[in-house]
This record gives structure tokens, sequence and C-alpha cells, in this order.
């Protein structure tokens, strides 16, 4: 009987307005520390800011998922393709796909970055979300994002991104809530960084979420977590088989409804 109430509930939480899909598909490394990750000093995953996809370090494929606190059919898919364009701007294409067979959504979102100047990057997301509902009509609402990133000390990192701001929607009770996250990355020393974000989400209220990440080795890298909603406590870690191919593991630990398992495989495209 839980089972199913958590499964009821993880399905009809997006028919009350709450963000859904936009914040549930993050890279493992997010998940590992915390879910932040709007500032970052090496820009490999976008999925949270697009101001990150100014200096990609190389074009790239990642895909990434995860099951829901091991309920059966209720998971997370994500497709995320990044192209470096030059030294200043990339772009990117994100698909998504949230839920169950009873209640899914599909995102489709692109997304441009690009420096500004010495030390600001900024960029825009435009994307659309389909609710296929098994059981009403499907329903598409779509929108913007917009966040930027600027290095205010030589270690330390400021970023913003703000999501939905315009009402693009069939209905107004189908619109997506306003929701923004703010936040700082502090390079304690080369390897080890600090990050911590405050955000506000729908109809939630205002949370903190702080992780800690550190290069082991070349290959190696750690990261754990904690947030005051949701998922508190997470941990994970990120191992390069090659310069092209690596991949990450986390686990997010809910109060109540347990543990979650986020993984994924990226593959760098370098060129020779």
């Amino acid at each position: 009987m839980f089972v199913k109430f958590v499964f009821l509930l993880m399905i009809y939480l997006p028919l009350a307005g709450q963000p859904g899909i936009l914040s549930e598909g993050r890279h493992p490394s997010s998940s590992a520390r915390g879910r932040t990750g709007i500032c970052q000093w090496n820009n490999t995953h976008s999925e949270l800011n697009p101001a990150l996809l100014s200096n990609l370090s190389h074009s790239s494929v990642s895909l990434y998922g995860k099951n829901y606190y091991f309920v059966k059919g209720l998971s997370n898919e994500n497709l995320l393709v990044q192209f470096k364009l030059n030294e200043n701007s990339g772009t990117s294409l994100l698909f998504s796909a949230d839920g169950s067979k009873d209640y899914r959504e599909f995102l489709l979102k692109w997304s441009y970055g690009r420096q500004l100047g010495p030390h600001t990057q900024m960029g825009l997301g435009f994307y659309g979300i389909l609710k296929n509902q098994s059981t009403f009509s499907s329903s598409w609402v779509g929108n913007v994002q917009w966040g930027i990133m600027t290095m205010l000390l030589p270690d330390l990192l400021l970023g913003c991104v703000i999501t939905n701001p315009f009402v693009i929607a069939q209905s107004t009770s189908n619109r997506l809530p306003f929701y923004f996250t703010a936040g700082i990355n502090y390079s304690i020393y080369k390897g080890l960084e600090f990050l911590i974000e405050l955000s506000k989400e729908g109809f939630t209220e205002l949370y903190t979420s702080a992780g800690i990440q550190y290069q082991v080795s070349e290959r190696i890298q750690i990261a754990v977590g904690i947030k005051t909603s949701g998922p508190q406590l997470s941990a994970g870690i990120s191992y390069s088989f090659s310069n092209n191919f690596a991949s990450s593991l986390a686990m997010e630990n809910h109060p109540l409804l347990g543990l979650s398992i986020n993984s994924g495989i990226d593959y760098l495209i370098k060129k020779n």
C-alpha cells in the first residue's frame, strides 16, 4: 500500500503545478553534489544553466537517467547533445522523458550560451513539454530559461538561473510556475570545490543545496551533497575510462521515500 501511495504521489505531483521534469532531469554529477551546479569551473554539462555552454571544453553526448525510489516503471531518462561552436560560444539539445505509463512528460530544449566579457557568460534556453496522461487528454507547455555566471574573484563564481518568466501554455491551469536558483562555486584549491545554492521552485518554500566536489585523480571524481528539501543526502562518483568516455553514478536519499539511483555515460568528441 505504501509503495502504491508513493507511486501515485510521484505521478500526480505535476498536475498540481510542480516543476516536474524540469527539476528532475539532472546529470548524476549534479545529483551527487546536492543538485547544485549552476556555476562550474570545468563546463562539461549545461542542463542546469545555459550560460555554461559559452566555454565548453569539448562537444559531447551524454545519456543519463534514474529510477524513482525503486518503484517499478517510474523513471527519468535524458539525452544531452552539446556542441562547442568556438572558444566563446556553444549550443545544446536536450531530450528528456519522465514518469510512468499512466502519466509521462516529454521535454525538448534548445540552448545557446556565449561569453560576454573576460569574466561573464550568459545563455538562453527554449523548451517545450508534452504531458501525456492516459486518463486525460494530452497537453503542452513551453517557456524560456535565462542564465548567467560571472567570476567575482579568481576562486569564486556567482550564478543565477531564471525559468518560466512568461505564461506560454494551452491554459492557465497547465502553465509551469516561475522559479529561480542563485548560487556560488568556491574553489578551495585545485580539484576541490564547494557549491551552495538557494532555490525557489513552484509553490515550494525557499530551500538550500550544498555540495563538495573533489578531483581525486585524473580519472576519478567524487562528490557529496545535502539539501533542505526533497532528497536530502547524496553522494556519487565519476570515472573516466579514457580521454573520450566517462561514467557517473549518484545516490540520493529521501527521508521518507528512500534511495534513488542516477547513472549516466558521457562521450567527449575530441578532435585529433
